[in-house]
């Protein structure tokens, strides 16, 4: 066979078989049609083992990469956007899109070449010449290169950009190690701990010329199929496909046959991929715009996204469309090339190329960004208009109603007027570039100099609000651009408006007491201000907190009462408690004794102290029990903990971890803080002296700022009914106690203190 007048495609799932008729112009099967008969091509078939075998993993989140991975050559590339090429096999990955750019997929692809088959048809008569005729073939297939793809993508999802790029990291890590697993004797993936953390999350799907009794859906259902891969094409390999063909030109038969007159530049058929690809990226970011639209429901946002989305689409559709039908007729040598350069100028002009997209989605994506820091702010209930609101308005218990209104999200959008107009032309044949003006944006409502001002002000009037309920809704108001407060009294809105905080009857006027103070508080501007300082000189009193910087007020509160505080620095507790509080803090009001629990200590832990003390050493004689940890040192306490309770610790050596977890912990491999039901801080020495603290749960971190001084006593505070779990490094000179990290949770169970010892660890 003369390969150089050859043309070699991609079967890509199709069936090409030896004999079978092509038309190359529109790239699609001529069937019922034949120049010899299947005798005769089977007579004259030569066969070539051509033994090979490639393993190759790859990005896959666009178009081109699927293109590119699958090595699709660039006629059969515009044909596949065209619409013309249906595939088959494990050509069906061309087809699946990625939905969301926060979808991390990554795919391995293993190919098999077996045999290559040849039509050995220079001394042959053709026995059905009226092919010729017919017209509808411009090649027949003479050679075939059988085997088999196997493609397996790989898929988890990322909460942002940043986690993308570690799960994206992770998933190439642990497809390229797919190779090298072994398969133990029971049929198993053999997996550490620490890879089976990384792949539980990822889902599989399969695009192949096998047949399965069942498609993978898990990384370790994927590695078994690969391990049996090699058993699934047949003994002899009599279960291969086509993988690529190489297509004899009829007119070398004969002069009167269909022929493929042109083949269209390279360049251009990039330019339509291009496109493509930036459409379809262009789909998966308004995907996620409106995924978040929806959470913060912005209904005025979700509906602009969703006609966004439904014009793309339709302007897709009609592409595809036109370049079916210009394909063919270029090929043929009956319309120019430069057709499909007009083509490619009205996509331009339609407003769906890339700087008009990404303009219009930038908008969006800022007007979202802005209402989300408010509302994260607020931390208010939404509300939008319609009957959700109206029916939260008329419930009988609902008085005054106070509403931060984001006014100006209900506007004119000449952008998506100009898409919806473009794309009815090209379904029309009208030409874009000379019949659509340029519809300049007008400026956006956040663009305006004052907006800011107003936003900060109406957000600074609704959280000053201490009656009535307050909620975030979307009321349009041409009138009051950018946000405003209203009022609703009884179902009825009284002000559209609020510029101030109305006046409080209940309003009272308090004194801090100077017999209350901790001596690190300095009263000041009439004992109106308090600050934390220096130890202050003042007398002993009964009254005085002792443990914690607190202070109270001398006022009695009996009645319907409001004051206002601010702050400065870090943080402030703002509360109200009865006279006789414990002026002794919480290491004596909420001091909890805690044991040590043998029967879960790890083998290598030594209980002592009366159980108060475990240390790291020679294994132990413990008795097996499933409360024991089996592979981290640690330890858990008897005593269940529900309510209020304060204990202290502390530790030696290198560090420890010090925390809580529910009873059901997995004693095996787990952690404390490394999973769903225990909550901890790591405790170590810093770099430069001083400590380091490391907030863990659910196998997240956070890392927790220590405090000037250096100490290896911590102490816990848990409030079980209020959700938080608090630490203090304690000072060893003074007792006080600097907060390290609280963790907010609602907890399901009943709690039970924790540790993992690197050396020592102490109850005090």
């Amino acid at each position: 066979m003369d390969s150089s007048n050859c043309l070699v495609l991609e079967a890509l799932g199709r069936s090409l078989y030896l004999g079978t008729l092509y038309n190359a112009c529109s790239d699609t099967l001529v069937p019922g049609m034949s120049l010899w008969s299947n005798e005769v091509i089977q007579k004259e078939t030569k066969v070539n083992p051509q033994p090979n075998t490639s393993f190759q993993v790859a990005a896959s989140e666009s178009i081109s990469e699927k293109i590119k991975l699958l090595d699709v050559s660039a006629s059969v590339k515009a044909s596949f956007f065209a619409g013309l090429v249906e595939v088959g096999g494990s050509a069906h990955y061309l087809n699946e899109k990625t939905s969301s750019k926060l979808q991390c997929r990554v795919t391995m692809q293993h190919q098999v070449n077996t045999v290559f088959k040849e039509l050995m048809f220079s001394e042959l008569t053709v026995q059905y010449p009226d092919v010729f005729k017919a017209k509808e073939a411009t090649h027949v297939v003479t050679g075939v290169l059988y085997g088999a793809n196997a493609i397996l993508e790989f898929q988890d999802t990322a909460s942002d950009a940043s986690e993308k790029q570690t799960i994206q990291g992770s998933l190439n890590v642990m497809i390229k190690k797919i190779p090298l697993i072994e398969i133990s004797a029971e049929g198993k993936v053999d997996l550490d701990d620490a890879d089976k953390e990384k792949v539980k999350h990822f889902s599989c799907k399969f695009y192949g010329d096998y047949r399965l009794k069942q498609n993978p859906t898990t990384y370790e259902e994927a590695v078994l199929l690969y391990k049996d891969l090699p058993n699934l094409l047949g003994k002899d390999g009599e279960l291969a496909v086509p993988l690529k063909v190489w297509l004899y030109p009829l007119k070398n038969l004969n002069d009167t046959a269909l022929q493929l007159k042109h083949v269209i530049s390279e360049s251009l058929i990039s330019q339509v991929e291009k496109m493509m690809d930036d459409l379809h990226q262009a789909e998966m970011r308004a995907n996620d715009l409106l995924e978040i639209s929806k959470t913060i429901k912005a209904s005025d946002i979700c509906d602009k996204l969703e006609l966004f989305n439904s014009r793309l689409k339709d302007f897709t559709t009609v592409f595809s469309q036109k370049l079916a039908e210009l394909l063919p007729t270029i090929r043929e040598g009956t319309a120019e090339e430069t057709a499909l350069t007009d083509l490619l100028k009205s996509q331009h002009a339609s407003g769906f190329n890339r700087s008009e997209i990404d303009q219009w989605l930038d908008g969006k994506e800022t007007e979202i960004g802005i209402i989300k820091s408010y509302i994260a702010d607020l931390k208010l209930e939404i509300k939008t208009p319609g009957p959700e609101l109206d029916t939260f308005l008329m419930q009988p218990d609902v008085t005054d109603v106070f509403m931060f209104s984001f006014t100006s999200l209900k506007y004119e959008e000449p952008y998506l007027n100009k898409i919806t107009k473009t794309t009815e032309d090209l379904r029309r044949g009208i030409n874009i570039s000379t019949c659509v003006q340029n519809l300049s944006e007008k400026t956006l409502w956040y663009s305006t100099p004052e907006v800011r001002g107003v936003l900060l002000s109406s957000l600074k009037i609704i959280q000053g609000f201490t009656f009535g309920l307050s909620i975030v809704t979307y009321v349009s108001d041409p009138e009051h651009p950018g946000a405003s407060v209203r009022w609703y009294h009884n179902g009825i809105c009284r002000d559209p408006h609020v510029t101030d905080i109305p006046f409080r009857k209940d309003a009272i006027v308090l004194t801090l007491e100077p017999n209350t103070a901790h001596n690190r508080l300095l009263l000041s501007e009439g004992n109106r201000k308090v600050t934390h300082g220096e130890d202050q000189s003042y007398p002993d009193n009964p009254e005085r907190f002792d443990y914690w910087q607190q202070v109270l007020c001398k006022e009695s509160l009996t009645e319907h009462c409001y004051w206002e505080a601010e702050r400065s620095g870090e943080g402030l507790t703002i509360a109200v408690t009865y006279k006789g509080i414990g002026r002794k803090g919480e290491s004596n009001a909420y001091r909890y004794e805690l044991t040590l629990d043998p029967n879960t200590a790890h083998k290598s832990l030594c209980l002592s102290d009366a159980n108060k003390t475990a240390t790291r050493g020679d294994t132990q004689r413990y008795r097996d029990n499933s409360k024991r940890f089996q592979y981290w040192e640690q330890v858990l306490c008897k005593e269940k903990l529900t309510g209020r309770c304060y204990w202290e610790v502390e530790w030696s050596g290198m560090g420890a971890a010090v925390g809580v977890a529910y009873k059901g912990i997995t004693r095996s491999d787990t952690k404390i803080g490394h999973n769903d039901k225990s909550w901890c801080v790591n405790c170590g020495d810093g770099s430069f002296g001083g400590n380091s603290f490391t907030a863990w749960h659910n196998y997240k971190f956070v890392s927790a700022p220590a405090p000037a001084f250096y100490s290896r006593r911590v102490g816990v505070f848990l409030d079980y009914q209020a959700g938080t779990l608090s630490f203090y490094s304690v000072c060893p000179d003074t007792h006080t106690l600097t907060h390290v990290h609280t963790f907010h949770a609602k907890f399901k169970e009943p709690l039970y203190a924790g540790f993992w010892v690197l050396e020592t660890v102490s109850l005090v």
